[in-house]
């Protein structure tokens, strides 16, 4: 169901990145995390690469990269922006996330961004990325922030009106504190993590006072897979 949702939103999904606040903000918080724990030495991963909004300068920091995406129509609008930007290091497979390993192995870096609160087995899905993760490899993700009052109105919201839509195929949301602890918990050792993606008005209060956790809709952590 998630596929099929994403294929009929994939052309508006992609507008976001450049127009919408939230949207706009993400882009600068992965790309500045991209460029700080990349290297070109790298082969890079990108789960749910969607439109393929960061193949760009994953292409930029890493030798190779692979974009996996369930969605066939956002996959169409990847592949017109590598052709667009002459882009030969990256190979695109349109597959589930846990048939990754019929096409890749190992990798040094994932990127997967608003993607596990789609999936069934949470928990499931985060061992599997592990392991295809090499030692010392880069694991970044992005979940909703379970403690947004913003996200708590949107479910209030979906229970009573069913919109919006996009909110009946998700699965998880979880807080910063139990992605923290669960990632400890699977060899991976936090690197950083931030709060991010800001709800109108709320966060110009909230932010000044270091109150993100409250205001702000999604979440990044950056973990490293120890030996």
């Amino acid at each position: 169901m998630s596929e099929n949702f994403h294929d009929i939103v994939a052309y508006e999904f992609d507008r976001k990145y450049k127009e919408k606040k939230d949207f706009l903000e993400r882009y600068e918080v992965l790309e500045e995390i991209i460029c700080k724990h990349g290297s070109n030495e790298f082969i890079a991963l990108d789960v749910g690469c969607g439109s393929g909004v960061f193949l760009k300068i994953l292409s930029e920091k890493s030798k190779k990269v692979y974009g996996i995406d369930g969605s066939g129509k956002m996959l169409e609008i990847a592949t017109q922006k590598l052709r667009k930007y002459r882009i030969q290091n990256v190979s695109l497979f349109n597959c589930d996330l846990f048939e990754i390993d019929k096409y890749i192995k190992r990798v040094d870096l994932i990127l997967c961004s608003s993607v596990l609160e789609y999936i069934e087995d949470f928990d499931g899905a985060l061992n599997y990325l592990g392991n295809l993760l090499n030692f010392n490899g880069i694991l970044i993700i992005t979940l909703p922030n379970k403690y947004s009052f913003y996200r708590k109105l949107l479910k209030l919201t979906y229970r009573l009106i069913k919109k919006p839509i996009y909110y009946g195929v998700i699965k998880n949301i979880y807080s910063f504190d139990v992605i923290y602890n669960t990632l400890k918990e699977k060899n991976l050792k936090i690197l950083e993590g931030k709060y991010f993606a800001p709800t109108f008005i709320l966060s110009s209060i909230f932010r000044p006072l270091g109150l993100n956790k409250y205001s702000d809709n999604m979440f990044v952590v950056v973990a490293k897979k120890r030996k």
